[in-house]
């Protein structure tokens, strides 16, 4: 029995979070609110994007997979949530943002390198600038601008607790229907 795969799929290169960071940015960032203002992004779906790689062709997989092990000589790294972003189209995303930004920022251009000298791919360019951050929840549409805003100040302050970690794998991911799902990780440098 053969299995039928897409002739194309949108890969991602990120930062793999371990499983008690992950805990502890729901634990200290999900907002108590009610389902009608609020849905939360999984925990295990937490990570940091470094590049967003659209529309892979299913023979190129195993190269773009391949060619990322270069990045298996970067030390590990000292990363902290240094405050929250809201994205998206109306400011319905909330996320965590993540730095050192330079750092964070070298690590997505060196990848993009890579993928563009190897490959006839490149990282997504769609948005001006590269904000290191992962998604925690998103905000119903039903809300008024008042209520919206209400939440966002709160969400603000829950990032002033201070959560420093080290990270010390890369993954590529795709998502998998509802969740996202590891294709490779890369192993950094103690």
């Amino acid at each position: 029995m053969t299995h039928s795969h897409p002739a194309y799929k949108s890969m991602f290169l990120a930062i793999d979070l371990e499983s008690e960071v992950k805990q502890k940015l729901a634990q200290t960032l999900y907002l108590d609110l009610p389902k009608s203002e609020v849905r939360k992004q999984y925990p295990r779906d937490f990570h940091i994007t470094l590049g967003f790689i659209k529309d892979v062709k299913w023979e190129d997989r195993q190269h773009v997979i391949q060619l990322f092990k270069q990045l298996e000589h970067t030390p590990t790294l000292s990363i902290s949530v240094t405050g929250v972003v809201a994205l998206g189209q109306f400011g319905q995303i909330l996320c965590a943002r993540f730095g050192p930004q330079e750092v964070l920022e070298e690590l997505s251009e060196q990848a993009n390198k890579l993928l563009t000298k190897y490959t006839d791919y490149q990282f997504d360019q769609s948005y001006a600038g590269y904000i290191p951050h992962t998604k925690i929840q998103t905000l119903k549409h039903n809300l008024t601008e008042t209520r919206k805003a209400e939440i966002l100040n709160t969400f603000r302050k829950l990032a002033d607790k201070k959560i420093q970690f080290k990270t010390h794998n890369l993954a590529l991911m795709e998502r998998k229907k509802h969740h996202y799902q590891t294709i490779k990780l890369y192993a950094l440098q103690p």
